[in-house]
């Protein structure tokens, strides 16, 4: 995950979101600079945290370009509120490429 928000929020956030044994990026430079980190939840899931300054916002600009014209794909399942403990027993057996919607009007 590349996180190029510049605010600590996002941040945080990126680690609950991340797959297992994923990486987190951070690109993004906020006004305060200190976050709050889950060490638990870096270590039972496996998480590296990076930080990079290499780059800028013309290069965050081609990363996205390159996401809008599909040159980089993230599978992405929908499915109905009703199959949520089918999801959620997949997501525990870390079967899911990719990312899960539910629609819950479904």
């Amino acid at each position: 995950m590349i996180n190029v928000a510049t605010a600590t929020k996002p941040i945080e956030d990126a680690m609950i979101y991340v797959r297992k044994r994923g990486t987190i990026v951070a690109v993004g430079l906020p006004k305060n600079p200190n976050f709050t980190a889950n060490s638990y939840v870096l270590v039972q899931r496996g998480i590296t945290l990076k930080g990079s300054f290499i780059g800028n916002r013309k290069d965050m600009d081609e990363v996205i370009q390159f996401f809008a014209r599909g040159l980089i794909d993230v599978p992405i399942e929908i499915h109905g509120l009703s199959e949520l403990p089918k999801l959620l027993k997949r997501l525990q057996k870390n079967e899911v490429q990719g990312r899960l919607v539910v629609d819950t009007s479904k």
